[in-house]
């Protein structure tokens, strides 16, 4: 999983860029599919590297990776709104960073379905990819 800082940065740009689609944290927590809205979004994290890129102490340190933004559509209301708010999301974080962090996104990927759609809900996938400089 990506670092805290990481997951934090984050889930707090998506919420406060897209305060009108509810954000649900879905990573070990149950949700009760009947209480979700039409329409909502979901953070997922998938790490690709963190090691040191520099010798000396402190080292400095990469952390590699992609932010998933998922945006969740009811099935039955045709794929508009998830797909539209998917292109948001890509759209606002195509040169989005974190300076304070070192948190900068590299490339964003253009929105996709996602597999776990399931007849029920259309799951549009956005990936994020990012790079975290930071010394240990």
């Amino acid at each position: 999983m990506s670092s805290q800082v990481v997951r934090q940065a984050f889930q707090s740009e998506l919420v406060a860029a897209f305060p009108a689609v509810p954000y649900f944290t879905t990573l070990a927590v149950r949700t009760d599919n009947e209480a979700l809205p039409a329409l909502w979004q979901s953070l997922d994290f998938i790490p690709a590297s963190d090691g040191p890129i520099s010798i000396g102490n402190p080292a400095c340190y990469r952390e590699t990776g992609a932010a998933r933004a998922l945006v969740v559509g009811q099935a039955g209301a045709g794929e508009g709104a998830a797909i539209t708010q998917a292109e948001a999301i890509r759209n606002h974080f195509r040169r989005w960073a974190v300076p304070a962090e070192q948190i900068q996104v590299v490339n964003v990927l253009p929105p996709t379905a996602a597999p776990e759609s399931d007849g029920r809900w259309l799951v549009v996938a956005v990936d994020m990819n990012y790079r975290r400089d930071y010394f240990a």
